[in-house]
C-alpha cells in the first residue's frame, strides 16, 4: 500500500464518530459505498450506516448509488471525484499533505463548486476534520 493511501484513510473510530454523532444521526443516514470484497477489510460502524441493497461491484454501480444519495463523504479517492463530477455535494476529509488536485488551501475547490474539502491542520489529527464534517452535516 502506498504511503499516501495510508495517510488519506480515516480511522474507523472517526467514521463512527461522524455517523453516530447525535446531531448528524438525527438528520442523516449513511450508506457504505465499499465494494463487497473490501467491506470486511474496511470495517463498518455498528449504527446509522447501511449497505447499498443490490451491492456494488463496478464503478458504474457506484455511480448509480451516488445518484440516489443527497451527498457523499469520501476520502481522497475515485469515489470522491466521481461524486463531485456527478454534481453531488461531496465532503472530502484531507490529510495535511493532500493531493494538490483538491486545491492547496481553503474550504472550497477551484474546480468543483459542490466539493467541500475539510483539511487537517495537524498531521494525523482527523478529529478536528470530522468535527467540521459534523457541523456541516448538522
Amino acid at each position: 500500500m502506498r504511503c499516501s493511501a495510508i495517510r488519506r484513510s480515516l480511522p474507523l473510530t472517526e467514521v463512527e464518530h461522524l455517523v453516530t454523532h447525535p446531531s448528524v444521526a438525527a438528520k442523516r443516514h449513511f450508506v457504505s459505498l465499499h465494494h463487497p470484497d473490501a467491506q470486511s477489510f474496511a470495517g463498518m460502524p455498528p449504527a446509522n450506516i447501511g449497505v447499498y441493497g443490490p451491492g456494488i461491484a463496478t464503478f458504474a454501480e457506484t455511480a448509480a448509488c451516488i445518484e440516489q444519495l443527497d451527498a457523499v463523504v469520501a476520502v481522497d479517492s475515485g469515489v470522491a471525484n466521481l461524486s463531485a463530477m456527478l454534481g453531488k455535494t461531496t465532503i472530502v476529509p484531507l490529510n495535511l499533505a493532500s493531493e494538490w488536485r483538491w486545491g492547496v488551501e481553503g474550504d472550497t475547490s477551484p474546480w468543483m463548486a459542490n466539493l467541500k474539502p475539510l483539511r487537517q491542520t495537524l498531521m494525523g489529527d482527523w478529529r478536528s476534520v470530522i468535527d467540521e464534517a459534523v457541523v456541516f452535516l448538522s
